[in-house]
């Protein structure tokens, strides 16, 4: 009885680490469904990824033919990819696993929007700081980039509140594209650098309204 206990407890042993071995991660996405519809063009992609020693997996918006790489950290992963207004088939590789899932961009048609506006001086100058010996100034880039990004994080952040993927529309034109829109003020720039925090605010403030 003692020989067969012990060759019942190897073979459930044996078995039990077959298991652990093969428990093994596959690659999910997992904050988003597959068919999920977002109201937003940037979408934030959270996963799992089976490998853990994976730095990247390489994600491809296939609609857009767009490429782009998320970073992987101990078996995690976090990437952000634009959509196309309609369906979106999005591909996904890291460590010999592929996945594909669909997500669908829906524009708001909500009539209340924000807009965003680079206010410069009545010089017409519209460099700005930069650590960048070579930065093209492509300031209407930037500030569209930082507006979409923004509107994912509200989207997100109210979401982990149990409120839903709920965000405020931004002004886009026919391309989709963010409007950035130029308001040169009444000063020029050295003059506007000469007033303080408070004046500042006040004074373009006033402008702009």
């Amino acid at each position: 009885m003692v020989r067969i206990w012990r060759r019942c407890n190897c073979l459930w042993l044996g078995a039990a680490l077959v298991l652990l071995a093969g428990a093994v991660h596959p690659l999910t996405v997992d904050n988003l469904a597959d068919g999920e519809t977002l109201r937003y063009p940037v979408a934030l992609l959270r996963g799992t990824v089976g490998d853990p020693s994976v730095k990247t997996v390489e994600t491809v918006n296939i609609t857009r033919r767009e490429r782009v790489a998320a970073l992987a950290h101990k078996g995690r992963f976090v990437g952000l990819v634009e959509l196309a207004p309609g369906a979106n088939e999005l591909s996904f590789s890291a460590g010999g696993e592929n996945l594909k899932i669909t997500l669908r961009y829906r524009p708001q048609t909500n009539s209340y929007i924000v807009r965003v506006i680079y206010f410069i001086g009545s010089d017409g100058a519209t460099d700005y700081q930069t650590p960048l010996p070579n930065d093209p100034q492509n300031f209407r880039g930037k500030l569209a980039t930082a507006a979409k990004l923004l509107q994912t994080f509200t989207a997100e952040s109210l979401h982990a509140l149990g409120l839903g993927r709920r965000t405020f529309n931004l002004e886009f034109d026919g391309r989709g594209e963010v409007v950035v829109h130029v308001l040169r003020g009444d000063k020029t720039s050295d003059e506007y650098r000469t007033l303080d925090g408070g004046q500042l605010f006040g004074e373009v403030a006033g402008e702009i309204a």
